[in-house]
C-alpha cells in the first residue's frame, strides 16, 4: 500500500504504529515516516528495527517519481483549500 499510494520522498503517516512495520516499509520505500503509539515498548522496538534498516540502507540519489517529489512544484493550500503560491 506504501508503494501504491505514495511517491518517493513523500511523509506517511501512521497514527497506530504498533512495532513499526510501516516504518520500515517506509524506510525501504524511501519515504520519510511519522508514527503515533502509545505504548513505549512498542515505541523502542518500532526505533530499533526502523534505524537498522536505514542503517543497512546504501546511500540513494533521489529518484523522485512525480514531478512535485523534488520540489520542482509546490503550493501552498488557503483555508479554501485553493493554491496558493508563497
Amino acid at each position: 500500500l506504501i508503494k501504491l499510494f505514495s511517491f518517493y520522498g513523500d511523509t506517511v503517516c501512521d497514527p497506530f504504529m504498533g512495532k513499526g512495520t510501516t516504518g520500515v516499509a517506509c524506510a525501504l520505500l524511501g519515504r520519510r515516516f511519522v508514527g503515533i503509539e502509545l505504548y513505549e515498548e512498542l515505541v523502542t522496538h518500532a526505533r530499533t528495527d526502523i534505524f537498522s534498516v536505514l542503517v543497512s540502507l546504501p546511500s540513494r540519489t533521489p529518484q523522485p517519481s512525480s514531478p512535485f517529489a523534488d520540489g520542482l512544484f509546490s503550493a501552498c493550500w488557503g483555508d479554501d483549500e485553493t493554491p496558493l503560491n508563497p
